[in-house]
């Protein structure tokens, strides 16, 4: 009867835990949209996750992409440093070859416009109207009106072998 006994206050104790387990189920089933909600929540905040180490990707792969760009514009400004040295230079020396190429040149004004006029012969004549006793002939490489910028005659420009 004692063995009996206890399992009878066993049954009665299990029983009295399961006579509370209604109301438990209750309170678990009140929490599954709440516990359904955390789902959510939960995916969410994965997929946002999933984005934001995308975009931290995409991030690092353009500050990469802008040191080697950087480095590139400053190499390219170095060499337009330099060719804007070079072109300087050229043009100087450009500058000095004109100036030196136009050493044998004259530019003569006031002498009226013929027609059909020979300048060969007009130079020699004031050549020797200014008495320049070298003066040769043979020696005009070329002679020839300019245009004129003003009115009046045009002067003329006669380029001489040597100075």
């Amino acid at each position: 009867i004692n063995a009996k006994l206890e399992i009878l206050h066993s049954l009665k104790a299990n029983v009295g835990r399961l006579s509370d387990l209604p109301a438990k189920v209750e309170e678990l089933l009140a929490l599954k949209p709440s516990v359904d909600a955390m789902k959510e929540t939960i995916r969410s905040l994965q997929e946002s996750v999933k984005k934001y180490e995308s975009t931290m990707k995409l991030v690092t792969e353009n500050d990469e992409e802008v040191k080697i760009l950087r480095t590139e514009v400053g190499a390219l400004q170095a060499t337009v440093s330099e060719q804007t040295v070079m072109i300087e230079q050229l043009q100087t020396n450009i500058n000095s070859t004109e100036q030196y190429s136009r050493r044998c040149n004259m530019e003569i004004h006031g002498i009226s416009y013929v027609n059909e006029e020979d300048l060969g012969a007009t130079i020699t004549d004031l050549a020797h109207k200014l008495n320049i006793s070298d003066f040769n002939s043979a020696e005009v490489v070329v002679c020839h009106r300019l245009r004129s910028r003003l009115e009046g005659a045009p002067p003329i420009l006669v380029q001489i072998t040597s100075v």
